[in-house]
């Protein structure tokens, strides 16, 4: 208890500190100018691809599971949905636990693979987003865009990028490591439980060989991998038009490949676990917005303003009406979470 207090200080006294840095300096007439400035076809456009993207990884993580149990789409989709809205309004991402605990206590499917797929699904994400900021580079040496390649901020995302990737690299080799031998994930994970009563043991073990199974869902069928990487591909493409068209419809006007590294920028600073991505997300946007399209600093303040407000306000309303549709509540989320363990 007293560690999860501390933890929740901590990433309030982040979130702060990142608001301060960007609300600082802050003209707020002028911010507020800019938002009256705002049409409803950005706000139309912004919600309509942030929905989609829920649609589109319900998709993916459908041929992700499809190995063990033909899911429905529906299942799928109210199990995201809910999850998202929890890790958007409580700090520390609980909701990406909390989605595998629904989907597999109302599928009767392991908790432990589904959540496994969860953090395959992450790993997908990366080399999407690295993926699309590759496709931005070489259209800026195609197009001789050096001053962009050169600047400090894109040094800084080449750098940043490949140590993501190196990453994402390593956990895959791990991963295909251990499901290939087996009993080295068995001997790891009793070397670390043996402190601990047999009862514990077991129950790690049996969420262990799950986890890493849920990981590994590749290599069971070539054929949903390909999809899986296809739909993760779609997901950022889908994701990078909601931001695209809201700046598009508010005047400012860029090309679309601009969009993959803001996108990039975006998913680093939401990767920090504020509460609702808030105070994370601001400073990111705002630095991408000035750096990369050039905008005002007061109009990137207001636009991320808004478009933060949107991405949280849409997906906790579908969450809100996929909750009553499933009647769930957190509570019943937190007993599921126990009883499995």
């Amino acid at each position: 208890m007293r560690s999860w207090i501390w933890k929740t200080f901590f990433l309030l006294v982040v979130t702060g500190l990142l608001l301060y840095l960007f609300l600082r300096n802050t003209n707020w007439n002028e911010m507020l100018f800019h938002l009256s400035k705002i049409t409803l076809p950005s706000i139309f456009f912004f919600s309509f691809f942030t929905a989609l993207n829920f649609v589109i990884r319900a998709i993916r993580w459908r041929f992700m599971l499809a190995s063990v149990k033909k899911i429905s789409f529906k299942s799928l989709f109210n199990s995201i949905v809910i999850g998202f809205s929890i890790s958007y309004t409580l700090p520390g991402r609980i909701g990406e636990i909390a989605r595998p605990v629904i989907l597999g206590t109302k599928e009767n499917i392991s908790r432990s693979y589904a959540f496994g797929t969860v953090v395959m699904e992450r790993i997908l994400d990366i080399l999407s987003v690295l993926f699309l900021y590759a496709v931005f580079v070489f259209w800026s040496f195609i197009c001789g865009n050096r001053k962009a390649e050169e600047s400090p901020l894109f040094i800084t995302i080449k750098k940043g990028s490949a140590i993501a990737l190196i990453f994402a690299s390593v956990f895959i080799a791990i991963a295909i490591i251990l499901l290939k031998k087996k009993h080295w994930t068995e001997k790891l994970i009793l070397f670390i439980t043996k402190p601990f009563p047999s009862k514990i043991r077991d129950g790690v073990m049996k969420i262990g060989n799950g986890f890493v199974e849920g990981i590994n869902f590749f290599s069971k069928s070539g054929k949903n991998t390909i999809y899986s990487l296809i739909f993760s591909v779609i997901l950022w493409l889908c994701i990078s038009l909601s931001y695209y068209s809201f700046l598009w419809f508010s005047r400012v006007k860029n090309n679309f490949l601009l969009t993959f590294p803001y996108i990039l920028i975006l998913a680093v600073g939401a990767s920090i676990p504020t509460p609702g991505m808030v105070g994370s997300f601001h400073a990111a946007s705002r630095i991408a917005l000035v750096s990369i399209f050039g905008v005002d600093r007061d109009l990137a303040v207001g636009y991320t303003l808004i478009m933060h407000l949107l991405v949280v306000g849409t997906t906790v309303l579908l969450g809100t009406l996929a909750s009553w549709q499933e009647g769930i509540s957190w509570i019943k989320i937190k007993m599921m979470k126990e009883m499995e363990e």
